[in-house]
């Protein structure tokens, strides 16, 4: 490698399994290290897999032809076989992989914005990956794991490599005021432990960790900061590349009463939908205010767009014989009704000045929070589609080879029937 990696290491050397594919990297300080690696990991498969080496192929690097290390697979009864000078197609195999691997993590280090020492985790990650992927030497039935260990591999662990991380401290190693955490990357896993590979940020040093929580939408940390080089042929000749990440703010409830009004942030606006607005009236976004009640709504400097929006739903309600006015008794178990409201963003791109308001949306909805626990608190009136259901559609389609196209329907909930039970709104 044109750099030694964060621990001092420059090389790395792959060995792959001819009959199941699966990849062992290991990171070297020296060349020669390769001949004591070898040997462990001869050892080590020949004793977990209960297998024999037969044969091993190389590309005839120095570090093979070694007197000591020829004589030593003579004994064992491995044959050596090594390819020409200069013909790395010989040795396809391993050729790809290292290619591929390479280019695997230089992808992982540019997207989480980390310095190139740290390669040498980024390649362990990129390996571990590709052994848990369908293989093309496999025709793609299969991954190298489950051809090894014949068994399916687990993917519920797998996060971004580079994300935020914060790892457990234990009580029994801080004192009563200490942080409860340590702010860390997540760089790899230990397969053989099953717990987490962190690069703690302060002690500037690998731990090992089982109780971690992450935040994958932060990656790298403002500690590191990779610093590209153009050619000279570039109007740039050397730029450095900050984070680009972004931050998802997450609010509690508002109360009716407590709080009428949400700053709508622009994450949140350019999500939803209903009204044009002329580009007299556009507010900016980043001042937009959405209301959270009738009442707020109606007073606001939009209250015609809002009130609008509310005679588009109550007319979809109507068309659609939502609900048939039926006489109160004190028998029946109301529910309250609420209008939510938001606004759909016509996206546009950042050169052309700042993004608009679309459309005003009002919905009218069953206040569920006015369940009476012991009475209706467990029933559930949207008839919505399970995940459950939706996963089963899409494998059948990715098995038979189908394809599936997506629909958008307006008030499409509306054509919903409740036949086991009836439901009073107020």
């Amino acid at each position: 490698m044109q750099q030694n990696d964060f621990w001092g290491h420059r090389y790395f050397s792959l060995v792959v399994c001819g009959r199941s594919k699966y990849k062992w990297l290991y990171l070297l300080l020296k060349k020669s290290d390769i001949q004591l690696i070898f040997r462990r990991w001869k050892s080590w498969a020949e004793r977990q897999y209960d297998v024999k080496v037969k044969l091993l192929h190389t590309d005839g690097g120095g570090e093979f032809q070694d007197t000591e290390f020829q004589a030593w697979l003579v004994g064992e009864g491995i044959e050596h076989v090594t390819t020409p000078p200069y013909c790395p197609d010989m040795n396809g195999a391993c050729e790809v992989w290292n290619r591929v691997i390479v280019q695997t993590a230089s992808a992982m280090l540019m997207t989480a914005n980390m310095p190139l020492s740290f390669w040498g985790q980024a390649s362990l990650y990129a390996t571990y990956l590709l052994n848990r992927s369908p293989s093309k030497g496999l025709k793609l039935k299969s991954t190298p794991y489950e051809k090894l260990h014949s068994q399916r591999p687990y993917l519920g662990h797998i996060r971004t490599w580079g994300c935020r991380a914060y790892a457990y401290v234990d009580s029994t190693k801080r004192k009563k005021w200490d942080s409860h955490s340590r702010e860390c990357l997540l760089m790899g896993y230990y397969e053989s432990e099953n717990v987490f590979k962190l690069y703690d940020i302060s002690a500037n040093s690998m731990i090992k960790v089982r109780d971690v929580i992450f935040f994958e939408e932060i990656l790298g940390h403002e500690k590191f900061q990779r610093t590209i080089k153009l050619t000279p042929g570039n109007d740039i000749t050397g730029a450095a590349m900050p984070p680009d990440s972004e931050f998802d703010v997450e609010h509690l409830p508002l109360d009716d009463e407590q709080q009428a009004i949400k700053i709508a942030s622009l994450d949140d606006l350019i999500q939803r939908n209903n009204i044009a607005l002329s580009a007299e009236t556009q507010p900016q976004l980043f001042d937009f205010k959405v209301p959270c009640t009738y009442k707020h709504a109606m007073a606001s400097q939009h209250a015609d767009y809002w009130k609008a929006a509310c005679d588009e739903e109550y007319e979809a309600l109507v068309k659609n014989r939502t609900w048939d006015l039926v006489q109160r008794t004190p028998t029946m178990n109301i529910i309250q009704n609420k209008w939510v409201f938001d606004v759909k963003v016509k996206q546009k791109p950042l050169t052309q000045g700042p993004p608009e308001i679309e459309r005003f949306k009002a919905r009218l909805v069953a206040r569920g929070d006015s369940q009476v626990y012991g009475i209706n608190y467990d029933e559930v009136y949207a008839p919505v589609v399970r995940f459950v259901s939706l996963r089963i559609v899409l494998h059948l389609a990715a098995i038979n080879d189908l394809e599936i196209e997506q629909g958008d329907f307006c008030n499409a909930f509306l054509n919903g029937v409740l036949d086991d039970f009836e439901i009073y709104m107020a």
